[in-house]
């Protein structure tokens, strides 16, 4: 369970391609199940998802998109682990902060606002009521952690599974710099025991322990990460692997109790197998600039994909066919993303990077080589050569951090061979 990657400068190609092909999985499912099935009926690519994967997996409706995000999450775990290494608490939290809610202001914003002209946007559960007080707790993601639900961006739950995440890795940093395996191994028992206490804190809390029970995924990213690059022996992480999917499977039951919260633990165990497999023919994957352009966009397109798509698309049914309704919506959505990406994403990534101490494009691109792989300039990092002040990709989602190479989900990675120095690993761009 390790080994160097082809090149310790550039991407890591799989986690690009993963992580695009995980957006736009998640786009089709949400697109197909929130406007084409309502106003159409099935189509001939979900009939053939449902013969070729569906029944053979034993896949329910959106658990192809539940894939998608567990590869997010394991991508997050994989990448942030050396960059709050390299970082430390404050600047990492500075960075993240900067890196995850200038986007998501907006299109809570932006939600808002179409919901309160009528608007249909991607809702999972009740049109909420358009407050102020509605708009502050889903802008600070408390919603998705307290009753009532009332999310205005129905895919944000994930942002505050990656904050937990970021929070758990935060709270065990001291030990997580000399005893990897031993901080892993403390954040396995905070998880334990925020589930455990589900029966003991009222119906309320199931809320917050259900995103416990989620934030074990990234924790196998990260324990992924820490094999990988021989932080711990590889029977180690193999044991931690195999703890946590038990612990996953255990808390299957408390996620199941709130029906956005279901840990759907098949599509997940995919994720894992197609992570794992991933990594392990990444020295015979070549990088793309499609690959590496499209992760480093995958933050806007999961966030903004069910308030610009599902709006565009219900505001013009009936006015021209299904399928140019569809086409419509679609190239809205990637216009929009583009637009999010340059105006909401690069400025306010680079201004985090500022304030945390960390150079942005413009600096790196001074200092480094071309990279081999992408052609770009820059050790580790895609860069387009036209945009001084180009900035970091989105984390996995869900939305991660540092010099890396990707963006994180939700983040963007850098070879794990590059993170044996001095945790120079960032993925997602910190």
């Amino acid at each position: 369970m390790s080994g160097p990657l082809p090149d310790a400068r550039g991407r890591i190609a799989f986690i690009d391609i993963g992580r695009t092909i995980a957006a736009l999985l998640i786009f089709y499912v949400h697109v197909d199940g929130f406007y084409v099935r309502e106003v159409y009926g099935s189509t001939l690519l979900d009939r053939a998802l449902q013969s070729t994967f569906a029944e053979p997996f034993g896949f329910e409706e959106y658990d192809f998109a539940a894939a998608g995000l567990g590869f997010f999450f394991l991508a997050s775990g994989f990448v942030v682990t050396p960059i709050v290494l390299k970082m430390g608490g404050a600047r990492f939290v500075l960075n993240r902060v900067f890196r995850l809610y200038p986007l998501i202001v907006v299109t809570v914003l932006l939600s808002a606002a179409l919901t309160a002209f009528g608007i249909r946007v991607m809702l999972t559960g009740s049109v909420p009521d358009v407050t102020v007080g509605t708009v502050l707790r889903n802008i600070a993601l408390v919603n998705f952690s307290t009753a009532p639900y009332e999310p205005l961006v129905a895919v944000a739950w994930s942002l505050a599974i990656e904050i937990l995440f970021y929070a758990t890795l935060v709270l065990v940093l001291p030990v997580l710099r000399r005893w990897l395996w031993l901080a892993i191994a403390v954040q396995l028992e905070l998880v334990f025991i925020a589930v455990l206490l589900h029966n003991q804190l009222g119906e309320g809390y199931v809320y917050f322990a259900s995103q416990m029970a989620y934030v074990l995924v990234p924790i196998m990213g990260q324990v992924i990460w820490a094999g990988w690059t021989r932080k711990i022996p590889a029977w180690g992480a193999l044991a931690y692997l195999g703890v946590s999917w038990v612990l996953y499977v255990w808390a299957d039951p408390v996620g199941n109790m709130h029906m956005n919260y279901g840990l759907r633990t098949e599509p997940v165990a995919i994720a894992v197998l197609a992570f794992l497999v991933g990594l392990g023919f990444e020295r015979h994957l070549r990088q793309r600039r499609f690959w590496a352009e499209g992760s480093e966009r995958v933050y806007s397109l999961y966030l903004i994909h069910g308030v610009v798509a599902i709006s565009v698309m219900h505001t013009l049914h009936g006015t021209m066919p299904v399928w140019l309704v569809f086409l419509v919506g679609v190239l809205v959505t990637f216009a929009a993303v583009e637009v999010s990406h340059r105006l909401v994403e690069r400025p306010s990534h680079n201004l985090g990077r500022r304030l945390s101490g960390r150079p942005t494009y413009g600096d790196r691109r001074a200092r480094g080589g071309r990279n081999r792989v992408t052609g770009r300039h820059s050790a580790g990092e895609v860069e387009p050569a036209r945009s001084p002040d180009s900035a970091a990709p989105a984390e996995s989602l869900p939305g991660s951090p540092a010099n890396g190479t990707q963006p994180e989900a939700p983040g963007t990675p850098e070879s794990p061979q590059a993170a044996r120095h001095d945790h120079e690993v960032d993925p997602t761009r910190g």
